[in-house]
């Protein structure tokens, strides 16, 4: 047990840190941030380069934070661990027909490598992709919506100016928006198709089938040159 003892292999507590929004140097505050760590994912958001040392940061999501508007944390690797310098704290992008109040924007978070691309042997990091099932989309109320949010350069990290959304619209299969279906409740990031690219599944559970009251549903979407183009499926 790690009660303050020391393993011998494995996670050991030696230069434990313990992480808290708005004190040492991490983004947004204690006063208006709830459920911080409420959701954790791990991804390298940069560039790989193939002769480079890569680290792994750290996704955390408030999903309370600003009355359930939400929020993420990002926490960047280095070669001592996480480190709070450059971190970023990032709030649901602002989007016509969407509003993310009490949305629970980072409810659920998941990293894998949405955006492929490589240049020779350096290719981009891992993407971001984060649910906010209880955002109103044109007007429906808990419809749901996912963003997405693409790594740039390791000095970069993830490009916040450039997230999209996946709503749960035309041309998706899903067809929507419904009333409380939740989508973005839960995501799953795999390669469904073998093509060694990763793909993306956005769980609605609560979806009417028709007649059939929150039966439930599942939108993939496969990842191609143009990224969530073509290939809808559910």
């Amino acid at each position: 047990m790690l009660n303050g003892t020391t393993t011998s292999t494995g996670l050991t507590t030696t230069g434990s840190k313990i992480w808290r929004p708005g004190t040492q140097g991490i983004g947004g505050d204690c006063a208006t941030s709830d459920n911080f760590g409420g959701a954790l994912a791990t991804g390298e958001f940069g560039d790989r380069d193939f002769l480079e040392t890569n680290y792994a940061d750290l996704a955390i999501g408030a999903n309370g934070t600003n009355g359930d508007q939400g929020a993420v944390h990002v926490i960047y690797g280095t070669a001592s661990g996480l480190d709070a310098a450059g971190n970023e704290f990032i709030l649901p992008p602002a989007l016509p027909g969407v509003i993310t109040d009490a949305g629970r924007f980072g409810v659920v978070l998941r990293a894998g490598r949405l955006g492929y691309e490589c240049d020779g042997l350096n290719c981009s990091g891992d993407s971001l992709a984060i649910g906010a099932p209880f955002a109103v989309v044109n007007g429906v109320d808990n419809a749901g919506a996912v963003w997405v949010i693409d790594s740039g350069s390791d000095s970069e990290g993830l490009l916040v100016s450039t997230a999209y959304p996946i709503l749960p619209l035309a041309p998706l299969r899903i067809d929507g928006p419904h009333e409380n279906d939740q989508f973005g409740n839960d995501l799953a990031i795999g390669d469904f198709n073998g093509d060694g690219r990763d793909d993306l599944a956005v769980g609605a559970y609560l979806y009417d089938d028709g007649v059939d009251t929150d039966s439930g549903a599942v939108q993939v979407l496969y990842q191609t040159d143009i990224l969530f183009k073509d290939g809808f499926d559910d």
